[in-house]
């Protein structure tokens, strides 16, 4: 079952690039105060938008009431929240 949403979901890939150019805007206003965590959470995106098995791995993580670009976005900002945490305990 949740291969075929991801399936359905994947279809819904082809107009994502205005959707990541929405994520990476977010995530600049996220981490505005930690250019570590942000350029974390870009390479998630840029995962995503490189290599579909990546993105299907995270929309499988993911909630399946959410949209892609939303899925996305909460990847990438728990990924850069752990290099922030991580940056800080130095």
């Amino acid at each position: 079952m949740a291969g075929t949403i991801v399936a359905e979901r994947s279809d819904a890939v082809s107009d994502i690039g205005a959707g990541l150019e929405w994520v990476r805007r977010r995530l600049g206003e996220w981490f505005v105060d930690c250019p570590v965590a942000l350029a974390a959470a870009m390479s998630e995106v840029n995962s995503c938008e490189q290599y579909s098995d990546y993105l299907s791995g995270v929309l499988d993580s993911s909630d399946d009431s959410v949209d892609v670009a939303r899925a996305v976005l909460n990847w990438s900002i728990r990924r850069g929240e752990i290099w922030r945490l991580s940056s800080t305990h130095r």
